[in-house]
């Protein structure tokens, strides 16, 4: 967020910075509008250097892409070789060339009549792209080995922890159906939540972790049934928990809300009537119309 913050900052004094540094506009080697508005000392980036990025894409005064704010920060992106073909080179890294560590800089990219099919009607007439560019950070080839190697090794724990859910499946399984059975028999009634939408929810385990937080980041392992106990899927039997935003309308209503009545930790069944899963309209072969859905939930 500080290179955000820096980036508004520029974008209210260009007038000052414009006098007080003697910045100009330039025209790059393949022909693009550029100004680097902080020169900073250093060495430039290079053909096939690594380097991590901030980039605000503007369409006219539209702000349609950033990496703040959609990406959630810097990307790390690698520069082309010098041999690569010339319509095949982004403009950003265009820009990237004539840029230090710590740069805050703007290039245009002209819209030819091929790009002009690409831009929506809605912007009007569109002369030219505008990429706001902050380099963050230069990687050192040893920097770039480090992070490759971190994440050989987060990869390969997440496989481990893969093989470790997917052993769980059965048992799992098997308590699913036992507990769908105790709950339409009545055994659990005195121990179910109702809340005022319909949701019913059943805690197996009350963490005394930090509250889940609307908009938070989470990985979920889920076993999905209908109310009769048949499976129509589950992380389990995968291995692979369901990234999300919790709170955020990405999932079902009866699974949002239960999402947030959670902690880290914890693990429950949501009893989620139709109205708050699939409705009438049910999803695909396996959830019929009108089906009321039961799902096992685990949240580390």
């Amino acid at each position: 967020m500080q290179h955000k913050h820096l980036f508004v900052l520029l974008c209210l004094l260009l007038p000052v910075l414009a006098i007080s540094q003697n910045t100009k506009e330039i025209m790059t080697t393949r022909g693009n509008r550029f100004v680097n508005y902080t020169n900073k000392p250093g060495a430039k980036a290079q053909f096939g250097a690594s380097m991590t990025i901030n980039v605000w894409t503007y369409v006219n005064d539209s702000l349609v892409q950033s990496t703040v704010r959609d990406m959630g920060g810097a990307r790390e992106v690698t520069m082309p070789g010098s041999d690569t073909e010339e319509p095949m080179f982004p403009v950003v890294f265009d820009g990237l060339l004539s840029m230090a560590e710590g740069d805050s800089a703007t290039i245009y990219q002209k819209v030819d009549s091929t790009l002009a099919t690409m831009i929506p009607p809605s912007f009007g007439k569109v002369d030219f792209i505008r990429y706001n560019i902050v380099l963050v950070d230069l990687l050192t080839p040893e920097e770039v080995k480090a992070k490759a190697d971190a994440e050989e090794k987060k990869q390969a724990e997440m496989e481990k922890q893969a093989e470790v859910i997917k052993a769980r499946f059965p048992a799992v399984q098997k308590e699913v159906t036992k507990t769908v059975e105790q709950f339409t028999t009545g055994k659990l009634d005195k121990k179910i939540t109702k809340t005022a939408s319909g949701l019913k929810v059943y805690f197996a385990n009350k963490s005394t972790g930090a509250p889940i937080k609307t908009g938070e980041a989470i990985d979920v392992h889920y076993y999905g049934a209908l109310n009769d106990g048949k499976m129509f899927d589950s992380s389990f039997e995968s291995g692979s928990p369901l990234p999300m935003q919790a709170g955020s309308g990405q999932v079902i209503p009866g699974f949002d809300e239960g999402i947030m009545l959670l902690r880290h930790g914890s693990s429950a069944y949501f009893f989620i009537p139709s109205a708050l899963g699939y409705g009438e309209s049910g999803a695909g072969e396996q959830i019929p119309p009108n089906a009321d859905l039961v799902f096992y939930i685990e949240i580390q």
